[in-house]
């Protein structure tokens, strides 16, 4: 009886403590707040949940949808060589179709052409923006032999890291199998490999990338 009653007096003030906290603790939100909480969470895109994370919050005001990119990815980005191989239009084609089960963007230009390198710099924003959803840009010069170093040039100063072809002397047979009769060119490829888009200047409508090739993308970006 004088051990029981020892223990009792030895738990008596840590049940008053227990009793205390609880009495102290803050009510639990109401089911109807956990619920919107809840809802918020799920309407938050993925990169917006990621910012929000790593800044401790809530979830984003809204998404530009521009991946977010490492420290470590910027500088591979900024150490990267440009290049411009030139190829056959066979090659070319076959250089495309290894990108099966990616978007592949296709710009057909010419370090003469005035139209294309006002075009130009949209493509590799299109790289820098969406290559992380797996979309693929790629670059074709169809300037002579004697002027792949302008073309070069051009490219170097619009930090072109993607891949940068030209097209030799064939280059007429592949535009003339494309129904290519002016340049800029944009073919656009789904992720099947099949071509899902061509915009050009041949008809009366001249096209953009914003207005055109930019929302075709982001379309075939979705339709995983």
């Amino acid at each position: 009886m004088l051990k029981l009653s020892l223990r009792i007096a030895l738990l008596l003030p840590l049940a008053l403590v227990l009793i205390g906290c609880a009495a102290n603790a803050p009510p639990p939100p109401p089911a109807e707040e956990t619920q919107q909480t809840k809802a918020e969470e799920d309407e938050c895109c993925p990169l917006c949940a990621a910012k929000a994370k790593a800044a401790d919050g809530g979830c984003c005001d809204g998404c530009d949808e521009t991946p977010v990119t490492s420290d470590r990815e910027k500088a591979r980005e900024k150490d990267a060589k440009v290049t411009l191989k030139t190829v056959k239009p066979a090659e070319l084609v076959k250089a495309i179709g290894s990108h099966k089960g990616k978007v592949v963007v296709v710009d057909l230009w010419a370090s003469f052409c005035a139209p294309c390198k006002r075009e130009f710099p949209n493509l590799t924003k299109l790289h820098a923006t969406y290559a992380a959803d797996g979309v693929v840009c790629i670059s074709v010069s169809l300037d002579d032999a004697d002027d792949t170093g302008k073309a070069l040039t051009f490219l170097e100063k619009q930090k072109a890291t993607f891949a940068n072809y030209h097209l030799d002397d064939e280059a007429r047979e592949l535009a003339k199998q494309w129904g290519v009769e002016s340049i800029p060119a944009v073919f656009v490829f789904g992720r099947d490999g099949k071509q899902a888009g061509k915009f050009n200047n041949d008809d009366d409508r001249s096209f953009t990338y914003e207005g055109d090739v930019v929302p075709l993308v982001r379309k075939l970006i979705k339709a995983k």
